[in-house]
Formats: structure tokens, C-alpha cells, sequence
């Protein structure tokens, strides 16, 4: 219910109250069920039985997992955060480097599943995450990294980009984009021409045979870069804009403010910055002087995208709802009927 197990605040759908990241209350098909184990196994394993379920019979699948983890608040196996420690990490940063390992070892156990079930040569698997890391690098293995503006602990490692979740910069927006297909994808290729998530739809529909839908679909089928050796690609500019404006604010109030402009080289941001990112990934040397003309037309560009943008923000007056649904509909439950204890299981030896 919420980004974080058990997180509530006003405007959220709320978690169940008290939930904790081990044992934790999910949902599952509108029933709210009591889970054992650390939250990211848990979600992993509901994942692997439904997969094992579908692989008995011939239809397709799609499975979207998405792991609530890592998110504050920063909770890990101790198993997990014990080689953190002895790094020198204190109690918040094992646990966020705890979690992301953990989330790394079901992937594991994952894919191993599908070669099991038979499923290598006909599964397309991605894996990716939603933003960059949750505070700004600074220098891997320090004791001590204070925390950032938000009270979490800053990441201890970002690969010299500068950054991190909620802004427009490098480290703020790039992501691990990993597409495995045994005997389709060629092992080990590096794609270095930028994408977004606007390219996931296409690229899937196109894998599908399915024609792309027309209304509002702006993304590329991405699978010439995926398989092609020198597949023919034309740059292109891609805009990010952070819209979390504070409450009784328009949109257009914040229309110049924490937005960038992406293309292949250069990276403008709002404050009159321009960077050439491909070599400058940690944005020291600010090119807005001298480059003009190119961050002229990167600012163009970003106008005409608010421009087309706008008229779809329709939620903006909008008041914040009085009722948290998740929390009122999992306390309607707990009184009438109660939660049950819910185990996942899967047998990966029995193939198809």
C-alpha cells in the first residue's frame, strides 16, 4: 500500500497498519493474506509458484514483479548485512546494500526456475529498476556518510555520476536495463545509445506480434539495439521532469524548475547547465556559455514538450482523499473474516 512496507501519509492508499517487512501482509487478489518470510523472498516466491502453475500448460505468460525493496524504511536479513558491517557500513547502509543483494540472489534463484521448468529458450526476462540510487555517492566504503535531505542514508556508491533518486541528473535517472533470452539475445552486448521506460511497451509488443496502440505510445521498439551488431538508430531527445510540486501549486508554477533534456551527448538541466554527459558523467564542467546554440535547442525542445504535456495534466485540483482505501479495506477484512496465513510453494524439479 505503500512505497515502503508499512509507510502511511496523507494522499497514500496507506499500508495495512504495522506491517512490517518480515512476515508481512500482502494482497493478493483483493484478499489481504499473512505471508512468512522477508518480504522480497516472499514476493519472489508467490512469483516462482504462479510461473511453475503456468509452465503445465501451453498459453503465454507475463509476470511483473516488483519488489517493494530497496526502499526506506531500510530493513534486511542479518545474514544479509553482516559483509556490510565488516566493510565499515553502519546500520542503515548494510541494510540498504543488505536488500539490494538480497533482491540479487533471488534473481538467482529466478532464473534458475526457468531453467528448470524448460523455460530458458522460450523467456524473454528484464531486469530494471524504477530510478537511480537513494542518495548521492560518496566514496565507496566510508564509515560514515551522514544522510540527505530526505533522512536517508546517502548510497556509498554511484560509478561517479551525480545524483541520486528524485532529481533529474545522471545518477538520479539511469537504470540497469538486462535483457536475457537464451538463444535470441546475443550474451554480453554492450547497448550504449540512450532509452526510457516510453521504449518497454513497443519493444514487448513488438516480441508479441501485437500492433503498438497509437494514443499516446511515443517509444521505439528497442530490439535492433538488443540484437542487431550495428542496427541504424537515430538520436533522439528524451525529457525528464520531477513533479512532485508541493500542494496549492499549478503545474506551470513549476514548469522551469528540476526538469532535464537528454540526447545522446549532452545533457541540459534547468538552471542554465549544460553537460556533455558521455564524458562527463559527474556534471563538473558546465558547457551552457559556451555550447549556446546547442543548449538553445535542447531548451526549445523541453518548451514544446511542456507544451504537448500539459493538457493531460487533469489532476492538479484534485483534493487528497479522506480515506486511506488499503488501510480502511484491510481493517473491513480483519473484523469480518480475519487474515489467513498464506505459503507459497513451487516445485521446479517436475519440468514440463
Amino acid at each position: 500500500g505503500g512505497g515502503g512496507i508499512g509507510q502511511s501519509y496523507p494522499g497514500s492508499c496507506a499500508d495495512a497498519p504495522g506491517n512490517t517487512y518480515f512476515d508481512p501482509v500482502m494482497r493478493e487478489d483483493g484478499v489481504f493474506v499473512k505471508t512468512k518470510g522477508f518480504c522480497t523472498d516472499v514476493i519472489f516466491d508467490a512469483a516462482m509458484e504462479w510461473i511453475g502453475q503456468k509452465s503445465l500448460g501451453d498459453a503465454p505468460f507475463f509476470a511483473y514483479i516488483a519488489t517493494n525493496a530497496p526502499h526506506s524504511p531500510y530493513v534486511a536479513k542479518p545474514e544479509d548485512k553482516e559483509r556490510f558491517f565488516k566493510l565499515g557500513f553502519d546500520e542503515k547502509q548494510a541494510a540498504f546494500y543488505g536488500m539490494i543483494e538480497n533482491i540479487d540472489d533471488n534473481v538467482g534463484r529466478f532464473t534458475k526456475q526457468l531453467n528448470q521448468l524448460g523455460l530458458d529458450e522460450s523467456t524473454l526476462v528484464i531486469f530494471m529498476s524504477d530510478n537511480g540510487t537513494a542518495g548521492d555517492g560518496a566514496g565507496f566504503g566510508k564509515k560514515s556518510l551522514g544522510e540527505d535531505t530526505n533522512g536517508d542514508p546517502m548510497a556509498a556508491f554511484n560509478d561517479g555520476m551525480k545524483g541520486a533518486k528524485g532529481r533529474v541528473d545522471e545518477g538520479g535517472c539511469r537504470v540497469p536495463f538486462f535483457v536475457r533470452w537464451k538463444e535470441v539475445v546475443p550474451e554480453g552486448k554492450d547497448v550504449h545509445q540512450i532509452a526510457g521506460h516510453i521504449d518497454i511497451l513497443p519493444t514487448l509488443c513488438g516480441r508479441a506480434g501485437v500492433d503498438v496502440p497509437t494514443q499516446q505510445v511515443v517509444g521505439r521498439d528497442l530490439w535492433p539495439l538488443i540484437t542487431e551488431e550495428s542496427p541504424r538508430w537515430e538520436d533522439r531527445v528524451l525529457f525528464t521532469h520531477v513533479g512532485r510540486w508541493k500542494m496549492n501549486r499549478k503545474a506551470d508554477d513549476d514548469r522551469n524548475t528540476n526538469y532535464g533534456v537528454r540526447t545522446q551527448k549532452y545533457l541540459l538541466t534547468f538552471g542554465q547547465k549544460l553537460f556533455d554527459i558521455e564524458n562527463d558523467p559527474g556534471q563538473e564542467t558546465n558547457l551552457y556559455t559556451t555550447h549556446p546554440t546547442i543548449a538553445a535547442e535542447l531548451e526549445t525542445a523541453y518548451q514544446h514538450f511542456w507544451d504537448e504535456a500539459r493538457p493531460m495534466m487533469i489532476n492538479e485540483d484534485v483534493s487528497l482523499a479522506e480515506e486511506q482505501p488499503f488501510t480502511v479495506a484491510y481493517e473491513k477484512q480483519k473484523s469480518k473474516e480475519g487474515i489467513l496465513l498464506r505459503t507459497f510453494q513451487f516445485d521446479a524439479s517436475k519440468p514440463k
